[in-house]
């Protein structure tokens, strides 16, 4: 990996760790559907101008389908699965629940992509729930009640939907140009929301949650996915997953430099655990040269 990608890795997981504070921030102000409706929306804008200046089609007709389906999967409901839990839980522990990604993208490759379930992967699988059951048990939250609990089974299945997108991703024989399908996904994520929005409470402001949607809206379901799978295709998915390690640290020195959040050592051990099974699931790519 040369060293101006690992910068681009390092960006794109410190954007990432960062857009659980951000979110934090912002479902205060808007509430969870309204967050999510605009920081998809920003990011919709800004890459279709950014397409238009590059002289690129979405080709609505031709690509509708892979749009519909990475729009709800992995632009739409997991982020607002996400803004619903931020009302309740630690930005600490959405970014820690967030790590578990790889871990339902291993299992749903067993199941859908004919990928050999091993011991290892049960073993990664048994890591990761330690990990979660670590953070539930003796986290900062001193009580875990139907309410905070339900807020961790939507960050689960907030991580679950993006495991089934890259499945869905891995799975389809069209392949799409990584800015048009962000662009597109956004495009159609932001007409699921839409609706749901509207019921919202719309208002102008000029704290802190102003910039915070730009910055999520622009860098986090902007430009950071493009980056993303322009690493994939320039260093392999082995490399570039790299950022699933990354994550965590910056989400955690976010949440305390904005929000005071600061871990305890039980956290830190589930943030261990967790990173430890994501560890097992990775397949090294071939050599690249």
């Amino acid at each position: 990996m040369k060293a101006s990608q690992f910068l681009l890795l390092l960006f794109v997981s410190a954007i990432w760790g960062a857009s659980h504070s951000l979110i934090r921030i912002t479902v205060p102000e808007w509430g969870s559907a309204i967050t999510t409706f605009l920081r998809i929306g920003i990011a919709a804008v800004t890459l279709t101008l950014l397409l238009m200046m590059m002289k690129k089609k979405l080709n609505f007709r031709e690509n509708f389908k892979q749009f519909f389906i990475v729009g709800f999967l992995n632009a739409s409901f997991p982020i607002f699965l996400f803004a619903y839990a931020a009302k309740s839980l630690p930005a600490s522990y959405l970014v820690i629940l967030n790590a578990s990604t790889p871990i339902f993208n291993a299992i749903l490759s067993s199941l859908f992509l004919s990928d050999p379930f091993t011991i290892k992967k049960i073993l990664g699988i048994s890591l990761g729930i330690s990990g979660i059951v670590m953070l539930e048990q003796r986290g900062t939250i001193e009580h875990v009640d139907s309410v905070s609990g339900f807020a961790m089974a939507c960050t689960l299945l907030a991580s679950a939907c993006y495991g089934m997108s890259a499945v869905y991703l891995k799975k389809s024989e069209r392949k799409v140009d990584p800015i048009i399908l962000t662009a597109g996904s956004n495009v159609i994520g932001m007409m699921f929301l839409f609706p749901f929005a509207m019921n919202g409470d719309w208002h102008w402001t000029w704290n802190a949650a102003l910039p915070s949607i730009l910055i999520l809206g622009v860098l986090g379901s902007g430009f950071a996915f493009v980056i993303y799978y322009g690493l994939l295709q320039k260093i392999g998915a082995f490399r570039a997953s790299l950022s699933t390690f990354i994550l965590p640290v910056f989400g955690l020195f976010w949440s305390w430099l904005f929000l005071d959040e600061i871990p305890n050592a039980y956290m830190m051990i589930g943030v261990v655990l967790i990173i430890s099974a994501t560890s097992l699931f990775l397949k090294r790519d071939p050599i690249q040269k």
